[in-house]
């Protein structure tokens, strides 16, 4: 089997863990300069304490600072151990599949024989049996239409792709791929499909649930 696909998501989670870090540190950094310039205006105004307000944002960024680093270094350290696998613990063998038996590729989605995935980020991804809407919904920033998102509903969650230069040509081609790829997937938003959306997840736990008995 190709491997690759786990090597992808393994390299993100530590990419992910790196940013953890690096951010953990500047809050560090942050809490201390936010004590010393305490302790200074302190010193200033001939106080030999500092207040309950100033020590609270000096613990607030420490806090925050040691946990970013703490959760990083875990998954840095050990990327199988991240919490993302036990939301998806079927995530390596997805990812596997997908990059080892890809039938559909374009800029923002990749197709195999039993996945779906957004392209940029590998983590986003499920069966395609378990995909049971699409849509597509518009982004807007004050009012102002500023692009689209590809809306993927799944059985245990889902996920959203932008799409950037999509026509609507593009996009009906886009919808005619992923339905017959996905076999129980519903196209297009409206509260039938939302109804559709919540019986089939319904249906999935319930037969989730029997495995488990």
């Amino acid at each position: 089997m190709d491997f690759m696909g786990r090597e992808l998501v393994f390299n993100k989670i530590i990419k992910s863990a790196v940013c953890f870090m690096i951010t953990g540190g500047l809050f560090i950094i942050i809490g201390v300069f936010h004590f010393v310039i305490f302790a200074f205006g302190s010193a200033f105004n001939n106080r030999n304490y500092l207040l309950i307000e100033e020590w609270f944002i000096i613990i607030l960024f420490l806090l925050i600072g040691v946990l970013l680093l703490v959760f990083g270094s875990r998954s840095f350290a050990n990327p199988i151990k991240n919490g993302i696998f036990k939301r998806k613990p079927h995530l390596l063998e997805q990812a596997d599949n997908l990059m080892a038996n890809k039938i559909y590729e374009d800029e923002y989605i990749i197709i195999s024989d039993r996945c779906i995935a957004s392209k940029k980020s590998i983590t986003d991804i499920s069966y395609l049996e378990d995909v049971f809407l699409v849509y597509i919904s518009k982004r807007h920033f004050v009012f102002i239409p500023i692009g689209r998102n590809l809306m993927v509903y799944t059985a245990t969650g889902g996920f959203n792709v932008k799409l950037h230069s999509y026509s609507e040509m593009d996009i009906n081609g886009l919808f005619s791929r992923i339905s017959m790829a996905c076999p129980n997937a519903l196209l297009g938003y409206s509260n039938e499909g939302l109804a559709y959306l919540r019986q089939m997840r319904d249906i999935y736990i319930n037969n989730t649930n029997n495995k488990n008995i």
